[in-house]
């Protein structure tokens, strides 16, 4: 028995997600942020929130104050994602791959729900469908899709979710979805809030009344998460990511004081908020195209999706940094439900230009640049089997060279005991996260144990091949090779660790080990690029 067309849409779906994601695990294209989750859960398993020593890297006290990583550190300082740990179980059963399978699942998930939205609005099958088909083409979509893991891939489904309860009066639904959706972290309440707003102003009745208690509940949890509860365990929110992305709006030498101090910064400087909120025209229209391509731009006429997407536009536009109006990353999913769910209630009142051929052909275009824009564009490094990364000069990590990278990379993994302390090479880190130390090199080899003493790690692992065919490209893999080259000739010559396995362009060090004459020449080869002068 054939499923039912939505479902065939998105097992296709689900199964492009997976495998890439698979194949990105395999092929060693997953890096940071894959480890920091994966060490976060598994540290969970064992009895041990929210610690891990990758997310410690990024702490203000060491990014800001120059100390080392230290163990024991809690992620929730910086981002409160209650609700990943619901995925802590799934850890110790599938390990590494448990974490692809949840995001891919949630975003396929995210479609389905959107499908539910629109046929309970009472749109026809085929719209319904084609709005699905979008979702799933959608830069939006696919750039989160394949990139590391990340704690916002339950916003889509949450937030549409949440529009179809506010639309059907569902008191529980409603409240379920707007807790579930403060709980993915604590700048996520921005969603809801704006559902909330659009709730308020649209909507008749009790429904009102509902719209209006998510609403209140967004601004309350935001406000107690930022300002009260993450600044308990760190200085982290105000110090580094809300003074990072909107001290331009602070006196000089303060730093923010939780999302209500940031908003009454912000008024308080409406010249200099202006001024962000347009520049640079080419990337903030960009950002605000991107999501609406698929839909043939159509959320344009629609009041309700500008409503619906509000606060997180106002605040995507009002930060700075590249990541705050990147297209691909996992941020902009905070425009998924506005964005189609607003297209949803726009077909709702006009469901008459569906029957227009020349409209379905548009429609069809849009999905199709879309879906090419997004793929082109070799998302994360994804699709660099297929696609080269340049093409002036040539770039390419073919499947022959991602398979030998993989090979070589295991041979090092297999040789570092399971209870080791470690330092690993960013494309490293996924497949050694589930232990207690692990540490991004070269930038750190050292941390604080939980008494605070300064401890080196057992092992340092690198695969300096990673690099090799982006050398003549891009200009940051070589400045990482560079890097690489320096730090660890500069441990291996004081002594510190020696060459204890190198093969194929992957390296192995052990603290305190000797380093054979051979292993040693092998290191200085593995490290130079000779076309480059490195």
């Amino acid at each position: 028995m054939l499923l039912p067309q939505p479902l065939r849409v998105a097992t296709v779906f689900f199964v492009f997600g997976i495998a890439l994601q698979l194949w990105r695990l395999e092929g060693f294209s997953a890096s940071y942020d894959q480890g920091l989750f994966l060490q976060e859960l598994w540290s969970g398993s064992q009895g041990r929130w929210f610690e891990s020593t990758l997310s410690a890297e990024l702490s203000a006290a060491v990014k800001l104050g120059g100390e080392l990583p230290q163990l024991g550190y809690l992620h929730a300082s910086q981002h409160l994602n209650l609700l990943s740990q619901l995925w802590i179980p799934l850890i110790p059963m599938l390990g590494i791959y448990a974490l692809p399978l949840v995001q891919v699942a949630l975003l396929t998930a995210g479609g389905l729900m959107l499908f539910q939205l629109a046929r309970s609005e009472g749109l026809a099958s085929p719209i319904a469908l084609r709005l699905l088909i979008a979702y799933y083409c959608s830069i939006t979509v696919l750039g989160p899709l394949l990139e590391n893991f990340h704690d916002l891939c339950p916003v889509p489904l949450l937030g549409f979710a949440l529009i179809w309860a506010l639309r059907q009066g569902r008191l529980w639904p409603a409240l379920c979805a707007a807790l579930f959706i403060t709980f993915v972290r604590g700048d996520a309440g921005i969603v809801s809030f704006s559902i909330g707003l659009w709730g308020l102003l649209r909507l008749q009745g009790k429904k009102r009344l509902l719209a209006a208690l998510v609403l209140i509940w967004s601004v309350i949890y935001v406000a107690l998460a930022t300002a009260w509860l993450q600044p308990l365990l760190g200085a982290d929110v105000n110090q580094r990511f809300l003074s990072e992305k909107f001290g331009q709006y602070l006196s000089p030498g303060s730093e923010a004081s939780g999302t209500l101090g940031l908003l009454a910064a912000l008024l308080k400087q409406p010249q200099q908020l202006l001024l962000e909120l347009v520049t640079p025209p080419g990337r903030s229209l960009e950002y605000l195209l991107a999501p609406m391509l698929p839909l043939a731009l159509l959320p344009l006429l629609s009041l309700d999706a500008w409503l619906l997407i509000a606060a997180p536009l106002f605040i995507a536009l009002a930060a700075k940094g590249f990541s705050a109006l990147a297209t691909s990353l996992r941020y902009v999913l905070y425009l998924a439900p506005g964005v189609f769910g607003g297209a949803v209630l726009w077909w709702r009142s006009h469901p008459e230009l569906f029957g227009r051929k020349w409209f379905r052909q548009l429609w069809t275009a849009a999905i199709s640049l879309s879906l090419l824009l997004a793929l082109s564009s070799n998302p994360h490094r994804s699709l660099s089997a297929l696609i080269p990364d340049s093409i002036k000069p040539w770039a390419q990590a073919g499947i022959q060279e991602q398979w030998a990278r993989r090979d070589a990379a295991l041979t090092v993994l297999a040789l570092i005991p399971a209870d080791a302390t470690v330092a690993a090479h960013t494309p490293l880190l996924p497949r050694l996260a589930m232990r207690p130390v692990l540490l991004r090199y070269p930038y750190h080899s050292d941390f604080l144990n939980r008494q605070g003493n300064k401890t080196a790690v057992d092992w340092i692992a690198l695969l300096p091949r990673y690099h090799r065919p982006f050398l003549a490209a891009f200009p940051e893999d070589r400045d990482q090779l560079l890097v690489l080259r320096a730090r660890t000739m500069q441990l291996i010559d004081a002594g510190a660790y020696g060459v204890r396995h190198c093969a194929e362009g992957a390296l192995l060090l052990k603290r305190g080990a000797p380093s054979s004459a051979q292993n040693l020449a092998c290191a200085h080869e593995a490290l130079a690029a000779p076309n480059l002068n490195l």
